[in-house]
């Protein structure tokens, strides 16, 4: 997985962005995609999306060091290195369902955390059952913690523990 090339992603990348936290672990996180903050410090969920989320969880009652968190696509989607991120497209999802199922295996977790559009799409149907929640990137822009989707999401993790 270091020297990922299964899709054009590993030409224009930074960092491969696998994830933070240890493994195994109770609960896996999986996102959407690196932002550019990610790629550049390699690691998933940095900056105010990931602060938001993290209080989500503590709010569920879901200790930050119970969860590893992942994406759906671990390099920034962009077409040049240093370019403007995009929407990854579905091969280049796809090209790193490996990866994503070998975080799961290494993970073991408990209980699957879909965080946003792609990784409900993509892992919906592999992990039935678990939880749904809005990307927090979304939520930031809708207001965050005052935001009306903020307790409902906060609920939906709340069911976990």
């Amino acid at each position: 997985m270091d020297k990922c090339i299964r899709c054009r992603l590993g030409l224009t990348r930074r960092n491969i962005v696998k994830g933070k936290g240890k493994l195994p672990n109770k609960f896996l996180i999986i996102g959407e995609y690196p932002s550019k903050p990610d790629d550049v410090l390699g690691e998933p969920f940095v900056g105010a999306p990931g602060k938001l989320l993290d209080v989500m969880l503590s709010r569920a009652g879901i200790a930050i060091e119970e969860c590893y968190y992942t994406l759906s696509v671990l390099c920034r989607p962009t077409d040049k290195r240093g370019g403007v991120t995009r929407w990854p497209k579905d091969d280049e999802i796809i090209s790193c369902a490996n990866n994503i199922m070998e975080i799961y295996d290494k993970c073991n977790p408990g209980n699957v955390i879909l965080v946003g559009k792609i990784a409900q799409e993509f892992y919906g149907k592999v992990f039935p059952g678990h939880c749904k929640i809005f990307g927090p990137e979304w939520l930031v822009k809708q207001g965050g913690i005052g935001c009306v989707y903020f307790t409902d999401m906060v609920q939906r993790l709340r069911r976990l523990t």
